[in-house]
């Protein structure tokens, strides 16, 4: 994106709305402030994870905007309303706030100006990397939410500002956060660290050992005491190279007892060995690069180099470091030394000072240059070869032997074959991809152009430790009935005295037994309260935004044989609800409705309410027609929380289909392999499946839920494997098919073909997908690759393309939809499916219509050898001629093979978020017991 559109997206009405979102803040009762500025907090946090960097900080911006005043307001108004919302936060959420904004910025940086000049535009990129590099950003937290007071910032804020706390120097710099790793100078940092050392109040606290904590916060607060004095000693005075500095503020400190002092005495000493290894190994270089050099004259006369190194440039070994330790001192020389200079005041040293090497003439160009520079290196090579080989005599030994072992591998046929197979399948891959700029859509209106680059999408690995900070979050139940309520508004006139009402999931024993049906939680419910529990209700108050959950009162039977049930003050606690009470209480919370003037509506699902309460029902305005399509609807989109949960119990799948192919070589019935998935979801767990899994072996792979799971894996070519792990009522929906033992753990020819052709099918439909795009779209590309790829094969004959996809062809062989959204459900709510499509080819699709952004799908071509399904086109006058018998033949076999991924729908593309092996050479590599 130029830089033109992005100037025009700031102005599109979607960042007006952002930015009036921001300046209503200002006006808001401080309950409903701080309930706004989460909102905002998880908003921002779902562009940000979605890597939509632009609305992700315009979004975080209005929290740390100022909001603006009329002029004529100026004197009545109230001197909080004037501040940034930020400024009278809740110390977490200004925590929350700040430290997203700290990652956000370090993210945007690290894009570089050329994908930043894309994601926010080259001027934004310039003025954030200003404010990290130059220390400014400092100043703006202090100033925006803390009142210009440096002393009073938070001490996690702090952390997150000046990066990971690590003991190992050289870790620490590949790991360090914004300031440490983006300022051009640790000076600054340092000033802005000495200071709120000085002023801030854990400066003030006693020593451990002169004041016992007495509570948790007194914990939390030695704790951050000892992590900044621990990111002031061991990263900003190093950097400094204020080393004896660094050994006289540890023993001058009053909150370091002597175990810690030792401590850090110990890590101080090795930074210091380590960087005076790094200095001595280049000063090594150095000096053998100019006694190997051609010699040449001195010239006192020559210029020096037009580069001096600055202040804040490190030293390499160029300059003298006699005085920097060599090795760690032993800890009671430091101890002593650092107790004899204890009284008095510790005066800073730099140590490095110019060193007496004098410039070198560079060579002369050519190629007696070259010569002598191939020459240096071929020396060099020789050289450490021999040092290598006299310490370890054997190594030449090995490598001979690695060589005659890699002789005989190449010289065997199969291996041969392989490698040849690798390549060609490889150099297909780039032949295929050549012109794809411009591909040709053929749909029901004709054939239409599509110019847009068809490439897959690359995403940049998700921030970890925010998608931690999420799941360490409540589920956002209270944001899902704003958003319901929302939905309902917008289509609907309703009330705002009005009540949402919905009854959980009850437990229900089994027929003629006092056993309890396997209890799965109502989702609607679920997404209303994420709580559960058997036999709850909820309701909501639409004008007070008070979600209250009825949770079953503790009764002593039920402990005896199943413990202490969840009480309701720990369900406040738990779940992100506003009161909790048990449903003894219900009658009388859902009675007081009738008093109210107006009446208020309770809005519920048809059916959904107990015997026990119908008549208290009955008594108030109900209406069970609109609440349940508007969750089903709500559902549809994402937010950060839940793509969490989706990308969770993704992880858990790709371990379990990673254990299933380690499986194989030892599996001698579907069922063992079956047992293997559970097996590894419930180590990891989840104790729930999305979906009775799928174990097709040989012809049973073409049966597209086959149920049995039962059949002997002898003699069969592969195994088809459908399965997916629920993580907290959130579903993975995970599709992949492997070679078995009956060809000897690898795809035999025809399984490989097939299986490539699939592969294409899904990257094909990839390319294509983004927020907006018609998912008929992406169906009837993969039907297009299809009928090219089992054309090339032989399969299909006497037809062009075009010809083909009109007779339907393809439908014998990949005849379901391209996919269905996914969340709580496996095939989750929404899509406006049409199963009484006349057109067959589109007749099963699970989604019709514009895909919105935020929308988790999957994307799962297949192609099968269903006799029940293909035998008819066989006997079919018009179609027979189109299908190959004798090619046909050698493929009943292969049975199906179907590749399932789920996919989060974004604004310019996508995000893959199953990582489970497909690869035809990894997922081998991994039957025969590679990693």
């Amino acid at each position: 994106m130029s830089v033109t559109s992005i100037d025009t997206v700031i102005a599109t009405p979607l960042s007006r709305s952002i930015q009036s979102l921001g300046s209503s803040l200002g006006s808001l009762p401080l309950r409903h402030k701080s309930s706004r500025i989460r909102e905002v907090y998880k908003q921002a946090s779902t562009y940000f994870l979605q890597r939509d960097f632009a609305d992700a900080y315009a979004t975080i911006e209005t929290l740390l905007t100022a909001p603006e005043q009329p002029e004529d307001d100026i004197i009545t108004q109230n001197e909080t309303e004037k501040l940034a919302p930020i400024a009278t936060a809740s110390r977490s959420s200004r925590i929350k706030v700040w430290s997203l904004y700290v990652t956000l910025l370090n993210a945007i940086i690290d894009l570089g100006p050329e994908e930043g000049k894309s994601a926010v535009g080259i001027r934004q990129w310039r003025e954030i990397a200003a404010k990290a590099r130059d220390g400014s950003i400092w100043d703006e937290v202090v100033q925006i939410g803390y009142g210009g007071i440096e002393g009073n910032v938070d001490a996690d804020v702090v952390f997150n500002l000046y990066g990971s706390l690590l003991r190992d120097f050289r870790a620490s710099l590949s790991r360090a956060n914004l300031l440490l790793s983006q300022s051009a100078s640790q000076t600054t940092n340092q000033q802005h660290l000495e200071t709120y050392l000085a002023t801030s109040d854990l400066s003030r606290t006693p020593r451990p050992d002169q004041h016992r904590p007495s509570d948790t916060s007194d914990l939390r607060d030695l704790a951050s005491r000892i992590k900044l004095l621990e990111l002031y000693i061991l990263h900003i005075l190093p950097a400094n190279e204020e080393w004896d500095y660094a050994k006289d503020f540890i023993q001058m400190s009053d909150i370091l007892d002597d175990d810690h002092k030792e401590a850090f005495h110990q890590a101080l000493d090795g930074l210091a060995a380590a960087r005076s290894q790094i200095d001595q190994q280049h000063e090594e270089d150095i000096t053998n690069d100019l006694q190997t050099a051609e010699p040449k004259p001195v010239d006192n006369h020559v210029q020096p180099s037009m580069h001096r190194r600055t202040n804040s440039e490190h030293d390499y070994g160029i300059e003298d470091v006699k005085e920097l330790p060599t090795k760690a001192k032993d800890p009671d020389d430091v101890r002593s030394t650092s107790r004899a200079n204890a009284k008095t005041k510790p005066q800073r040293n730099v140590k490095h000072t110019p060193s007496k090497v004098s410039p070198r003439k560079p060579a002369n160009d050519g190629i007696i240059r070259r010569s002598m520079a191939f020459f240096v290196a071929f020396q060099n090579l020789v050289s450490n070869m021999t040092q290598a080989l006299s310490k370890n005599p054997l190594a030449m030994l090995r490598f001979v032997l690695f060589l005659a072992a890699l002789l005989v591998a190449l010289s065997r046929r199969d291996v041969k074959e392989r490698i040849e197979r690798i390549t060609k399948g490889g150099w297909d891959k780039i032949r295929r991809t050549v012109g794809m700029g411009v591909k040709y859509c053929h749909t029901q209106r004709g054939v239409v152009r599509i110019s847009r680059q068809i490439t897959p999408s690359r995403r940049r690995p998700l921030d970890m430790e925010l998608q931690d900070r999420i799941l360490e979050g409540k589920y956002p139940a209270k944001d899902h009935c704003a958003k319901v309520v929302a939905y309902l508004k917008s289509k609907h006139r309703v009330s705002s005295d009005s009540i949402l009402y919905l009854e959980g999931q009850k437990s229900i024993l089994l027929e003629d037994s006092d056993e309890a049906q396997p209890f799965r939680q109502r989702r609607s419910f679920f997404y209303l309260s994420g709580c559960a529990l058997p036999d709850c209700h909820l309701t909501y108050n639409i004008s007070t935004a008070i979600l209250t959950l009825f949770i079953p009162p503790l009764s002593p039977d039920s402990v005896i044989w199943s413990g202490l049930p969840l009480l309701p003050p720990d369900a406040v606690k738990k779940y992100d609800i506003d009161a909790c009470l048990t449903t003894s209480e219900l009658p009388t919370h859902l009675s007081q409705f009738q008093y109210q003037d107006p009446k208020p509506t309770l809005y519920l699902k048809t059916g959904a309410v107990t015997a026990e309460l119908s008549s208290i029902v009955a008594a108030l305005s109900t209406d069970s027609s609109l609440l349940h399509s508007a969750i089903d609807e709500c559902r549809v989109t994402k937010d950060a929380y839940e793509i969490a949960l989706l990308r969770h119990a993704n992880a858990i799948s790709t371990r379990a289909h990673t254990a299933v192919l380690r499986a194989i070589p030892a599996a001698r019935n579907e069922q063992d392999l079956e047992a293997v998935f559970i097996a590894s979801c419930i180590a990891s767990g989840a104790k729930h499946q999305a979906y009775h899994g799928i174990f097709g072996s040989g012809e049973n792979a073409a049966t597209l839920h086959y149920q049995h799971n039962d059949q002997a894996l002898a003699g069969r070519k592969n195994i088809l494997v459908d399965a997916g792990a629920e993580w907290n009522c959130y579903c993975s929906d995970v599709t992949r098919t492997a070679p078995l033992g009956g060809g000897g753990g690898t795809f035999d020819a025809e399984s490989r073909q097939i299986y490539e052709l699939v592969m294409e099918m899904q990257e094909a439909a990839f390319a294509l997908l983004k927020a907006g795009v018609e998912w008929e779209t992406l169906h009837l590309r993969a039907h297009e690759v299809a009928v090219a790829g089992l054309l090339r094969l032989g399969i299909l004959r006497n037809g062009t393309p075009e010809e083909l996809l009109r007779e339907r062809i393809s439908v014998a062989f990949f005849p379901h939809g391209l996919g269905h959204y996914l969340g709580m459900d496996t095939h989750d709510t929404g899509g406006g499916a049409d199963y009484a499509d006349r057109d067959r080819m589109f007749r099963y699709l699970r989604i019709r219509g514009r895909v919105p952004e935020g929308s988790v799908v999957t994307v799962e071509p297949g192609v099968y050898f269903c006799r029940f399904i293909v035998e008819p086109y066989l006997k079919d006058e018009r179609t027979k001629r189109f299908i190959d018998e004798r090619v046909l033949e050698r493929y009943w076999d292969v049975g199906g093979v179907r590749i399932e991924d789920d996919v989060l729908v974004t604004k310019d593309g996508y995000e893959n978020l199953t990582t489970a092996p497909k690869g035809i050479e990894e997922m081998e590599r991994i039957i025969a017991g590679g990693e």
